[in-house]
């Protein structure tokens, strides 16, 4: 077989991520017009706001007999993670500012829903349409704001920090949606 090269994705630019305050009737299988009633938020991030799962590896009990030592695979860890985005400072005091959109919908000590789609373009993406692939989705709870900057140069911007636990494990994972 002759080698060629595979048809790949560019990562530049191409995330969506959807924010919903209330839960879908489906937490695995949200629906196409559930997920396009969400905050579309990737323009507000700065960063990789998802967790990467980790899992326990250990050695099998050994019986007398055994020649080989057997790793087993044990419990999936989903750790918390920090989402970074822009805000207005001088406007939070005022609902439904443009630009503190992702202020107002991370509440601390809220339950929130956040689903992430790779390889669509960030920019263009305001909905989904039928059989757009939600790679990953959790249901998280929102840790407190930590107002800052981007860094202490002269084009940083004001940010919010806040982690985002999840809970109960990862919902989706590279989920279709469907055509209602």
């Amino acid at each position: 077989m002759p080698v060629s090269l595979p048809v790949t994705t560019t990562s530049l630019g191409n995330k969506v991520v959807i924010i919903l305050s209330t839960a879908p009737a489906s937490l695995t299988a949200p629906t196409k017009a559930e997920l396009n009633a969400g905050l579309f938020a990737q323009c507000h991030i700065y960063g990789l706001p998802a967790t990467q799962p980790t899992q326990n590896v250990g050695t099998a009990p050994k019986k007398l007999c055994s020649k080989i030592e057997e790793d087993r695979l044990g419990l999936t860890k989903f750790p918390s993670f920090e989402i970074q985005y822009s805000y207005i400072p001088q406007k939070t005091a005022t609902p439904t500012t443009p630009g503190n959109e992702v202020y107002e919908k991370l509440v601390p000590a809220t339950t929130r829903y956040v689903y992430i789609c790779d390889g669509l373009d960030g920019q263009a993406t305001a909905a989904l349409a039928t059989a757009d692939v939600v790679n990953q989705g959790f249901k998280v709870t929102v840790g407190e704001y930590r107002e800052g900057q981007t860094g202490d140069g002269e084009y940083d911007e004001f940010s919010t920090t806040q982690t985002l636990a999840p809970v109960g494990g990862r919902l989706i994972h590279n989920y279709a949606t469907p055509a209602a």
